[in-house]
């Protein structure tokens, strides 16, 4: 009887430890950092949440832990479905943040189109704000994947500097712009050649 506790205490454990991972992919799911909608670990989740309520526990602690979690999770697909019709309508707050930014950006990119010295102009301007930038992804995407620890801007980015310098002597491109990605649940910033 302990035994048959013992494992049922073990797979809601497991499943906790899932809901959260599965939180995760889909905060970085929704804020564009991952491509793919981690739709199959949210059925199987479910799946074994399903089995968990059927089954005949007699725990009351355990069929708490059940109830609790399968409310949480219940809570977490209802706002994930409410983010898809925000996404689907246009009013969802991270999208439009982000056309904002590129509407800036685009009217930026034209004003320096129209001055003789665009091409100056681009190579002279201040990499400091790009980095920064980038450096913010970068914390946030660490931050959403449980790594709390602080970084120093300063030498991250005189490190962005050094590659990108690096990269431009090795390939000869214009210029390198960085992007923030994740990969086997490590946050990394990949390097893109401008040609």
């Amino acid at each position: 009887m302990s035994n048959s506790i013992a494992k049922v205490k073990k797979e809601v454990e497991e499943l906790e430890r899932s809901l959260t991972q599965l939180v995760k992919e889909y905060d970085l799911f929704f804020r564009g950092y991952e491509k793919v909608e981690p739709i199959n670990k949210r059925k199987a989740l479910k799946r074994n949440l399903n089995k968990l309520l059927i089954s005949r526990v007699n725990n009351l602690i355990i069929k708490q832990k059940v109830a609790n979690l399968s409310q949480r999770f219940a809570t977490y697909q209802r706002k994930w479905d409410q983010i898809w019709i925000q996404i689907e309508r246009g009013t969802y707050k991270i999208d439009r943040y982000k056309m904002k930014l590129r509407q800036k950006f685009s009217a930026k990119e034209e004003n320096t189109t129209e001055d003789k010295n665009s091409s100056q102009k681009s190579k002279s301007r201040p990499q400091d704000d790009n980095y920064k930038s980038i450096l913010d992804k970068y914390v946030t995407t660490q931050k959403l994947l449980g790594v709390n620890k602080s970084f120093d801007y300063a030498k991250l980015s005189k490190k962005l500097k050094q590659q990108e310098e690096k990269i431009k002597n090795k390939y000869k491109c214009k210029g390198v712009n960085f992007k923030v990605t994740v990969k086997d649940g490590k946050a990394t910033i990949k390097p893109i050649l401008i040609k």
